[in-house]
C-alpha cells in the first residue's frame, strides 16, 4: 500500500521552472511535452524571463529550479551541468563578413556589435573568456533578450553575438550565423536549484528526466556537459 501511495504522489503535483526566453521557447518545450505525456497528472509551469532573473527566482523560492547560465561563484545556489552552447556572430546576408566561412573574435573588434547587456551571465562568461587572451569587445547596443538582438540585426544596426539556442529563430528570419573561434568560447547551461530546499517528488522526477534528455536529444551545436552533480 505504501508503494502504491508513493507512486500516486509522484504522478501528481506541480513543477515550476524559470528559464531564459529562448530556452523556454525553443529548447525546453520538447522535453516538457515528453514529460507531461508520460506524467499527465503533473502540471509543468515554464516561466520565460531574462537570463539574470533565472538565478534570482530560484534564490527567492519563486520557482522550484531554473535552467540557465550561472557564471561565477554563487554559494547560495547549486548547479548541475546540462549542456554547452557555441557562440555565433549573427548578421544580415549582405554584410561583408557573411562571405567568410569562419570568423575569429579579432574579426569583430571593428564591427558595430549587439549583444547581452553588461551583467548578464552569458555576457559575463564571454567577456571573461576573451579577457583571458587579451581581447575585449565593445558593444554599441546592449539588450536584455536575444530576440531584441535578432531584431536589431535585421534592422541593420550591426552584428549580433548570440549562442546556439538562438539559431533556429535567426536562420528562420533569413540571418546568417557564423561560428567564432580563436579562442573557442562556450556558454554553460545548468540546472540551478537551492540546496537548502527539498524538491517535491514531481520536481525531482522532472530534473532527473531533464538531465537524461539533455544527454541524448540536443541539437548538434549544443553538447551535453558532464560535470559535478
Amino acid at each position: 500500500v505504501g508503494s502504491s501511495a508513493q507512486l500516486k504522489t509522484l504522478e501528481r503535483g506541480r513543477v515550476s521552472i524559470a528559464a531564459s526566453s529562448l530556452q523556454a521557447a525553443l529548447v525546453l518545450p520538447r522535453m516538457v511535452q515528453q514529460f507531461t505525456q508520460a506524467h499527465p497528472g503533473i502540471k509543468v509551469e515554464l516561466l520565460d524571463v531574462a537570463q539574470d532573473e533565472v538565478l534570482s527566482m530560484v534564490q527567492s523560492g519563486a520557482v522550484d529550479f531554473g535552467v540557465g547560465t550561472a557564471f561565477g561563484e554563487h554559494p547560495e545556489l547549486a548547479m548541475r551541468p546540462l549542456w554547452v552552447e557555441a557562440y555565433y556572430a549573427v548578421m544580415r546576408s549582405d554584410h561583408p563578413l557573411s562571405a567568410k566561412k569562419k570568423l575569429n573574435w579579432h574579426d569583430l573588434l571593428k564591427e558595430t556589435l549587439i549583444g547581452s547587456r553588461h551583467g548578464n551571465p552569458v555576457r559575463t562568461q564571454l567577456d571573461f573568456a576573451l579577457a583571458s587572451v587579451g581581447l575585449s569587445l565593445s558593444f554599441s547596443h546592449e539588450t536584455s533578450l536575444p530576440l531584441t538582438t535578432i531584431g536589431m540585426v535585421m534592422g541593420g544596426l550591426g552584428v549580433g553575438v548570440l549562442t546556439s539556442s538562438s539559431r533556429q529563430v535567426a536562420e528562420a528570419l533569413g540571418l546568417v550565423l557564423k561560428p567564432v573561434g580563436a579562442p573557442t568560447v562556450q556558454r554553460d547551461v545548468a540546472l540551478v536549484f537551492h540546496p537548502g530546499r527539498s524538491l517535491s517528488p514531481a520536481a525531482k522526477k522532472f530534473t532527473e528526466e531533464l538531465q537524461e534528455w539533455a544527454s541524448t536529444m540536443l541539437e548538434p551545436d549544443m553538447q551535453p556537459r558532464r560535470g559535478r552533480g
